[in-house]
């Protein structure tokens, strides 16, 4: 599956594969990924926050997968989602 979508990604800009979910959900739908799993390094982007300083602060948290980092955090202000760029 990673393989496939770096495939269809490469070349294009800002283009690439990450992994989406809150760390709830995350350890729910996939539980503990093994480092050597194709999942583990991928950067990941935390949603869950309910405001800007919680989304800030969520750029701190470990990753999904094993060496992740949390590249994009979200957030919710007056009912609409917002992202936040961790970098």
């Amino acid at each position: 599956m990673v393989a496939y979508f770096k495939s269809i990604t490469a070349g294009v800009a800002g283009a690439g594969v990450g992994i989406y979910s809150t760390g709830y959900q995350w350890g729910t739908i996939a539980g503990t990924v093994p480092s050597s799993s194709s999942l583990t390094g991928l950067p990941s982007w935390l949603a869950g926050a309910k405001t800007l300083r919680g989304a800030k602060s969520n750029c701190s948290l470990p990753g999904l997968t094993p060496g992740s980092p949390v590249t994009v955090t979200q957030y919710v202000s007056a009912g609409l989602d917002y992202d936040y760029s961790c970098r």
